[in-house]
């Protein structure tokens, strides 16, 4: 067995797995001859020196012959080499990638590009979407005009889903601007394989590329699950600052706004940056006019609630604003809401006979908000019912089928029902209950105890509780009717003993909600009716009786938005008109209700006024607001990424501030370009021959 060197292995390898771009120069090898010649055939005449004495010609003659061999063949070795070399340099070597083959057959390119909000952020080259569409350019740049491309971004559009030229994918960059969408990142390579394996009878080398900034939110890189067919290629991109202060989200403490009376307005902000926020405000405006406003500072990493008083004055629909100044991103810098100031509440009290208790009368009628009105159950107008906003039906011993339908219909149509069980026979509010769904009331109890157990963690109550004290006496109870059938759905105990039996439960019944009592207004039941507790509940469910509605939806999902529509008006087509123009939605019946569909076309932040089509009365306001996920500016960085990603899922990630992008992923997908060795060896070779010649004497 011949022994050769691991040197001799290496190099035997490399030259055999060496490929070469342009093959017909290496017919230049030719020109190796001509240093030969001249070192062959010596054309230099030869002169006669005269020596006086020739005692030691001989040794000088042989020592100088030796050196001057030794040059000649140095200098004829440099000159080959460095002939050799150039001649290599013009011929294009490589060594081939692992997919050389799939390359020549054709590349097909993914290419996603993320064009969310947080983009906007400034990188060393300018702002992140900019500098991530040069990424691109320059990326298919590098790959032929027979390739083909297919852009991708957040949008998900129609005409992306396909492979195009270069040329086109070209244009559609330029044409790429912000979108309100976020995606996952696993959602979007899973668009990108199926276009990818779509393709794949034509063009066998499939390569998925995806230009990010890698926001945490967002890239859920765990759930990728890799294609062995499919090349992943990662080109993170980073901003020169994450600073980002989010208004994140608002609420009110009741589900319902007065006209001329202060309501508090809780407005909560994040701090997603690494520096203190100091000297700021919170301003909000309520139909183009500033009516509030706050300091605001907040410590690097953290968030706060921030409170804001104003008095709502316009009766009906109100669109509000809150803003704060931050820069350099600003999607989330606004919050839109709408609500509905209603200066008064219709309340219908159905008795025996129109001979309503008093102790109900008097609560609703020493308030004017309440439009307060009486009727007997034997002379009823239930198409009326959707004009009231909240229903008593106090102990009635009979009631009708029609009665009975038309109470569960106006329930499920998001109408507030209170009902109030007989003295004597439980069996007409039996027949009711049934249809709800309701427990059945059994006989009565005789008992000897208090209603001492209050939800003080319901909304119906927490404006109340500060009220009570350990101190103040509970209402007594005498008798009340036990569930004979257990409770279904969802509900909610408001006041009970002790004990756990249910006095008063709150049920939700389709959009309404029903309050649901187990004792009887008399003196000989309870003490309820003496009680605060009883004319604070019932006013709680004249306030809560309209059904509640979001105060502002996010962009970028498909969503149902209620559309507020009296009963037994006709279906009409409804316009949703603001600031960037007027669009027809798309109407929804369920259940008797309507709603508009908004999807993801939709993606303008900002208020819009619901109108019926060709009419300018404004009916309803709905708000939109951009998700804010992308507010959180964390971010996965390179070598982050690859250690994320599930394991066998074959990955792999490029600096995305490579000046030469395309030519990197060129090299690491096609195979590694090596004419800039093969000058750099031509010059270190003429650099050989020329000290040889200037420093090796020989004489």
């Amino acid at each position: 067995m011949v022994y050769r060197p691991w040197t001799f292995k290496v190099l035997s390898l490399f030259l055999t797995q060496m490929k070469f771009l342009n093959p017909q120069f290496l017919w230049a090898f030719g020109v190796l001859a001509i240093p030969i010649i001249i070192h062959l055939f010596n054309f230099r005449r030869f002169k006669k020196v005269m020596f006086p004495n020739l005692r030691f010609l001989e040794e000088v003659q042989i020592q100088n012959k030796n050196k001057q061999q030794l040059k000649k063949w140095l200098v004829l070795a440099a000159r080959l080499f460095a002939l050799s070399f150039l001649v290599l340099a013009f011929a294009g070597p490589f060594i081939p990638g692992k997919d050389d083959k799939a390359a020549a057959a054709g590349n097909l390119l993914s290419v996603y590009i993320d064009n969310s909000f947080s983009m906007n952020a400034e990188g060393t080259e300018g702002e992140l979407l900019e500098v991530a569409k040069n990424r691109a350019r320059n990326l298919v740049n590098a790959y032929g005009e027979t390739d083909r491309f297919q852009l991708l971004s957040n949008d998900f559009e129609g005409r992306h889903q396909r492979a195009v030229s270069k040329e086109t994918f070209l244009q559609w960059v330029d044409e790429l601007t912000y979108s309100a969408r976020s995606r996952n990142l696993s959602e979007v390579f899973e668009r990108q394989k199926n276009i990818l394996q779509n393709e794949t009878n034509t063009y066998t080398r499939n390569l998925a590329f995806q230009i990010s900034d890698f926001q945490k939110s967002v890239s859920d890189l765990e759930n990728i699950r890799g294609d062995s067919t499919i090349a992943l290629y990662f080109i993170p991109l980073e901003a020169n600052s994450r600073s980002n202060i989010s208004v994140d989200s608002l609420w009110f403490d009741t589900p319902y706004i007065r006209g001329g009376e202060s309501s508090i307005l809780h407005v909560l902000l994040k701090n997603y940056g690494s520096e203190d926020l100091q000297n700021s405000t919170v301003t909000l405006s309520v139909n183009g006019v500033q009516k509030g406003l706050a300091a605001l500072e907040i410590g690097a990493g953290l968030e706060k609630v921030v409170d804001i008083a104003f008095t709502p004055e316009k009766e009906g629909w109100n669109q509000v604003l809150v803003q704060i100044q931050d820069f350099p991103i600003v999607f989330d810098d606004k919050l839109y809401f709408s609500f509905e100031v209603r200066n008064s509440r219709k309340v219908l009290h159905i008795a025996p006979d129109a001979k309503p208790s008093k102790e109900v009368e008097a609560v609703f009628k020493t308030d004017p908000f309440f439009l307060y009105e009486t009727a007997s159950s034997k002379q009823l107008d239930y198409r009326s019912f959707g004009d009231y906003d909240l229903i008593l039906v106090q102990e009635l011993t009979e009631m009708s089928s029609g009665l009975i339908s038309e109470l569960k219909k106006y329930a499920e149509e998001g109408g507030s029902l209170v009902l109030i069980p007989a003295e004597t026979n439980p069996e007409a509010m039996n027949a009711l209950a049934s249809s709800f769904g309701l427990p059945l009331l059994g006989n009565a109890i005789a008992v000897a105890g208090e209603i001492n157990a209050v939800n003080t963690d319901h909304p119906v109550y927490k404006e109340i509780i500060e009220k009570m004290n350990e101190r103040m006496a509970y209402p007594a109870l005498y008798r009340y009717y036990p569930w004979q059938t257990p409770a279904s759905g969802s509900y909610e105990n408001l006041l009970s003993t002790r004990q756990g039996v249910p006095i008063l439960s709150l049920f939700q019944k389709g959009k309404g909600q029903v309050y649901y009592l187990s004792v009887a207004l008399s003196q000989d039941w309870s003490s309820l009716t003496r009680h605060f507790l009883f004319p604070a509940t019932l006013l709680q469910a004249g306030f809560r009786s309209i059904p509640g509605q979001s105060l502002y939806y996010p962009i970028g999902t498909t969503m149902l938005v209620p559309l507020r529509k009296e009963r037994g008006t006709k279906e009409d087509i409804i316009e949703m008109e603001g600031e960037a123009g007027v669009f027809i939605p798309e109407i929804v019946v369920r259940n008797n209700s309507q709603f508009l569909r908004l999807d993801e076309t939709q993606q303008t932040a900002g208020s819009f006024w619901l109108k019926k089509k060709g009419e300018k009365e404004q009916l309803q306001s709905v708000s939109l607001n951009y998700d804010r996920k992308e507010s959180q500016t964390e971010i996965w960085k390179g070598d982050e990424l690859a250690a994320r990603m599930t394991p066998g899922t074959q990955v792999q990630v490029i600096d995305g501030n490579a000046e030469s992008l395309g030519k990197t992923i060129r090299e690491m997908d096609s195979g590694k370009q090596l004419w800039k060795l093969a000058v750099f060896l031509t010059l270190l070779f003429i650099a050989i021959e020329i000290l040889l010649l200037r420093f090796l004497k020989t004489a």
